[in-house]
């Protein structure tokens, strides 16, 4: 015999399966990024491996003109 079920009562626990899943890839997604500098620089190596940055120059600073 199935079992009768309210289409409220499934839509609810079809949406929090959603959620919690949705949560899951998040945690995931944010676990297997890099967050030390050595595995950021080795990403980016990686993904960029021709280096056009230059470093340890100094930031030009935005002048807004006065009126």
């Amino acid at each position: 015999m199935p079992i009768q079920a309210d289409p409220s009562t499934i839509d609810a626990a079809f949406t929090a399966f959603v959620s919690v899943v949705m949560l899951g890839a998040t945690g995931a997604c944010l676990w297997l990024l890099p967050w030390t500098d050595r595995s950021i620089r080795e990403t980016d190596k990686l993904l960029n491996p021709v280096d056009l940055t230059r470093e340890n120059l100094k930031l030009q600073r935005l002048v807004v003109p006065s009126a």
